[in-house]
């Protein structure tokens, strides 16, 4: 990795639908990611190599930074990589407006994610639970394989098994490395001057 050290894991929040819609969350993302750039080297992080991880709403939010350029600023070009784990979109238009994503349908759509996410400049990384209900893992199908249409895109895709909703993000720090091993293989191997 030419020098560069990955340091550790932070957790931020986000304001919650349908008092505060689509784009607040991905918003304060982007927020927290220049507050990381502007700060994370007094706490021994390196400011230009930050991986974004999300778990379920959270990934919806990882992932929607990552497909949309609108919401990206100058905090962008430290991101070197996307981990999606289990997000949920819409397969299909659904009958109602979305509480985060409002009347939009394309917003909240897996198709037209695949389309953003092909254009995205970030390495993708995607988990996803053998025993994730059911609207994940239409998502899981839904994007690996529309990603996968071009290989350039094609995210890194996991399946663990054994797992559900819950347990694939717990595992993460423990002694089952059935995500984390791979997952910080694959953070060790994002080049060092992508996204």
């Amino acid at each position: 990795m030419g020098g560069q050290k990955w340091h550790g894991w932070g957790h931020i929040n986000y304001r919650l639908a349908p008092k505060d819609p689509w784009p607040a969350g991905v918003k304060d993302l982007a927020s927290a990611i220049a507050w990381s750039k502007a700060n994370i080297a007094r706490y021994g992080g390196a400011p230009n190599r930050i991986v974004l991880f999300g778990h379920s709403a959270g990934a919806n939010h990882v992932a929607d930074y990552a497909a949309h350029p609108e919401v990206r600023g100058a905090e962008a070009s430290s991101v070197k990589g996307v981990i999606m784990l289990s997000p949920a979109y819409s397969i299909s238009p659904g009958a109602r407006p979305n509480p985060y994503y409002g009347q939009d349908a394309d917003l909240g759509s897996a198709s037209g994610q695949i389309t953003r996410l092909s254009a995205s400049p970030y390495p993708l990384f995607y988990g996803y639970a053998q025993f994730d209900p059911q609207p994940m893992k239409a998502t899981a199908t839904a994007l690996i394989e529309g990603l996968c249409q071009s290989k350039s895109h094609c995210p890194k895709s996991l399946e663990l098994k054994d797992s559900n909703h819950f347990s694939e993000g717990m595992a993460v720090g423990t002694a089952d490395q059935q995500l984390t091993g791979p997952l910080l293989q694959w953070i060790k191997g994002l080049p060092e001057n992508g996204g």
